[in-house]
């Protein structure tokens, strides 16, 4: 099926309506992302810019109303919690199994698209504890916030670093940069510390980690490679101030030639 309103961005495929509960939460997180994707692929198109997340909220907050996903008073659902660095949690009203959290895109840099992904990596490596999409409301800074459902997990305690890193080991992650990161080769992650990482009655649950593909570190790497024509540059921009006597010490620290 097509949804043929370009008003959230381009014209894009969507999946079919389903009665099913889960089906209605998968659709919303593939439409979500089909609606920030839109926004980038047309902005980028008409100004060969990648800085569309402002445009990305908004789009999202008039999709969210216009299809019945705005959540006018998240205190009608839950009862606040507690305030993290992203997150407003909210325990569920209905039950005690089930949490919310309203994420207010603040790690997001100027795209949404990978908050899209980052949900879908840590539902694929973490299902115990994953995170499903279920609308979006304003938080108690008005700001236009995602509104995700997670497990409520019953912890005996914070996981330790070292057992954090085993963990990760299991599943084909190492640590990187002194435990900076953990990465597989495809995907890195972020933030994986004690207070993200508990202890419950069946194993370690990681609940709140920043999923990034790979290209990120490999963007890093390639810079190697332009380096020698950067510090060109800046020579010839030191001689102008500094003389010669510049170039030597520059050219030694990068093995220019």
């Amino acid at each position: 099926m097509y949804n043929k309103n370009k008003q959230y961005g381009k014209t894009e495929s969507i999946s079919s309506p389903s009665h099913s509960e889960e089906n209605e939460i998968h659709c919303l997180l593939e439409e979500a992302s089909n609606v920030a994707r839109g926004v980038l692929e047309s902005i980028q198109a008409i100004a060969g810019t990648t800085v569309v997340k402002g445009v990305q909220i908004a789009n999202l907050e008039r999709f969210a109303r216009d299809r019945g996903y705005w959540i006018e008073d998240i205190n009608t659902i839950g009862i606040f919690s507690d305030r993290g660095s992203e997150n407003e949690v909210y325990l569920s009203i209905e039950n005690s199994t089930t949490v919310y959290k309203l994420n207010d895109f603040r790690y997001s840099d100027d795209n949404l698209s990978q908050f899209f992904e980052r949900i879908r990596i840590h539902n694929i490596y973490f299902p115990d504890c994953s995170y499903k999409l279920i609308g979006f409301a304003y938080n108690k800074a008005e700001k236009v916030c995602a509104v995700l459902s997670q497990p409520f997990i019953v912890a005996m305690r914070e996981a330790t670093e070292p057992e954090i890193e085993e963990e990760l080991n299991k599943m084909g992650f190492s640590s990187e940069l002194d435990g900076d990161f953990f990465s597989n080769g495809n995907y890195d992650i972020f933030d994986a510390l004690p207070n993200n990482v508990l202890v419950g009655m069946t194993g370690i649950f990681i609940l709140s980690i920043q999923s990034f593909i790979k290209v990120r570190i490999m963007a890093l790497k390639n810079i190697k490679a332009y380096l020698p024509d950067i510090i060109n540059k800046l020579i010839l921009l030191k001689q102008n101030y500094y003389g010669n006597e510049i170039l030597p010490k520059l050219r030694n620290a990068t093995n220019i030639r």
